[in-house]
């Protein structure tokens, strides 16, 4: 039976995944940079900060060719993003790494508000600065 015919009755799916087509470069570039500013100004001991933020989205497309749902088509647009953030303390000359971040299945705007980007920022600066105590409490080697 040739290719096409064992294809009519079943669903046919095309998948993509594209940029994001309004995520410009300047725009990246300021989130980046707020995200800096954030947890810089949580605690003066943070001496680096690096961020990271990806996103993109798949688009799926389901043709239905049955005699039921003859000419059905759906799509589904699925967008995904990702935000970490990773700090570096020095408190008494030792350095010390904290790190945070999440994502999930929504439009990057969805992760842009202050709050989030709070608590990244603040989660980071808080195990660093958790990592950096302890450091400063363990007995020296004998």
């Amino acid at each position: 039976m040739p290719r096409s015919r064992r294809a009519a009755g079943r669903a046919a799916l095309r998948r993509r995944t594209i940029r994001w087509p309004s995520s410009t470069d300047a725009a990246k570039i300021k989130l980046l940079e707020r995200i800096e500013q954030l947890a810089r100004a949580r605690d003066p001991r943070v001496k680096q900060v690096m961020a990271n933020v990806g996103a993109e989205y798949d688009v799926m497309l389901v043709a239905r060719s049955d005699k039921r749902h003859d000419g059905v088509i759906a799509a589904d647009v699925r967008p995904l993003v990702r935000m970490s953030v990773s700090v570096i303390v020095e408190q008494d000359g030792r350095r010390e790494q904290g790190f945070s971040g999440g994502g999930g299945r929504y439009r990057p705007t969805a992760t842009s508000p202050k709050t989030v980007l709070l608590h990244y920022a603040h989660q980071a600066v808080r195990q660093a600065l958790h990592q950096s105590g302890r450091a400063s409490r363990r007995r020296p080697a004998r």
